[in-house]
């Protein structure tokens, strides 16, 4: 039951100075770097003949060692075809890696670390379907019957603090009553008093 394992073979060797400024120049600055990334791609498409290409680790970190806006002008790299048909390229003096790192069996990704599912993060076509005029119309209605609750609850509000204050305002009033009758008796009785003396 052993795996029978297929050695790549080196068919193609090559080592190219791929000049970036001509291709990045067409291209806005703040997408110079993206370009130069292409610009290195359809070179080795066109001058190795092969469709997959892998740029290396440190070929990626030379293009955008100076930002997205500045871009080197010339680029020196090794680049090998397998027997695959996949090009690999990297900066000339490193080593140019022969396979991609394979994920292990027992070694799970993170979205299922986290015990996300790839249907969890699709979201139903439901979620996106545009309202139709009624659906449109009926939040409208659930703020008026919102709004004519609310105008319900202060109209009664107001009505228990007017009657609260109805009481206390009779209270006051009684109170005010008893005094200007008693200023008006004491009064009489004075003006009697005053006629009497005469």
């Amino acid at each position: 039951m052993a795996e029978e394992k297929q050695e790549t073979k080196i068919i193609l060797e090559r080592s190219y100075t791929i000049p970036l400024r001509r291709e990045f120049l067409k291209a806005p600055t703040h997408k110079r770097t993206n370009r130069a990334v292409r610009a290195v791609k359809q070179f080795l498409q066109k001058h190795m003949k092969a469709d997959n290409i892998k740029l290396g680790k440190n070929l990626n970190l030379k293009l955008w060692e100076n930002g997205i806006r500045n871009p080197p002008h010339k680029v020196k790299i090794n680049a090998i075809k397998d027997s695959e048909g996949i090009v690999r390229a990297e900066l000339t003096g490193k080593e140019i890696l022969l396979k991609d790192k394979e994920v292990k069996k027992g070694e799970a990704g993170v979205a299922e670390k986290l015990g996300l599912k790839q249907e969890d993060k699709e979201v139903p076509a439901e979620t996106y379907k545009p309202k139709s005029d009624e659906e449109k119309q009926e939040p409208k209605e659930k703020e008026e019957k919102a709004k004519d609750v609310k105008d319900e609850a202060k109209e009664e509000a107001t009505e228990e603090e007017e009657s609260s204050i109805s009481e206390q305002d009779k209270n006051v009033q009684d109170d005010k009553k008893e005094e200007t009758n008693k200023e008006k008796t004491s009064e009489k009785k004075e003006s009697k008093t005053e006629n009497k003396s005469k």
